[in-house]
């Protein structure tokens, strides 16, 4: 990949993103993800560089808070205990990686895209299991119907 697919991608997926956090059903879902794996997710507030504007270089952009895994998402091991560094939070992995603003915003931004996914995929569950139960209902008033010598027009 090139850097300009790169940072195309990187708008999409953050332009994607920003669309699902308007979502209720998106937002419940990203929600559950904390209440079926209890420490799975940790929030933290960053500069994100690429939101600010293109004359400042990435020094100066807007403050994001984002939900982010608590792991390394390079070797799985725990991530270092985030501290303040004035409105900012840094912290330094024992495993020795560095978590980058930008892939960071990325990695929050891919997290809440799955709980996307997972709330339209819960919603076309729902939507299946209605017209069953209208299909099976129809059915029992057919039979029903036919039992007491009823026909169709």
């Amino acid at each position: 990949m090139n850097l300009l697919t790169t940072y195309r991608k990187r708008r999409w997926i953050r332009r994607e993103a920003d669309i699902a956090r308007t979502e209720p059903d998106t937002m419940a879902r990203h929600a559950q993800t904390e209440e079926v794996e209890p420490g799975s997710l940790q929030t933290v507030t960053l500069r994100d560089h690429i939101g600010g504007p293109w004359w400042a270089l990435g020094l100066f952009g807007p403050i994001v808070s984002v939900d982010i895994g608590t792991h390394c998402p390079r070797c799985g091991q725990p991530r270092g205990l985030p501290q303040w560094r004035g409105r900012v939070q840094t912290w330094t992995n024992p495993c020795g990686h560095i978590d980058r603003p930008a892939a960071l915003i990325d990695e929050a931004s891919e997290l809440l895209l799955g709980a996307r996914v997972d709330a339209q995929i819960q919603r076309i569950h729902n939507r299946n299991n209605l017209i069953a139960a209208r299909s099976a209902a129809q059915t029992r008033a057919n039979r029903a119907a036919r039992a007491k010598g009823y026909t169709h027009a």
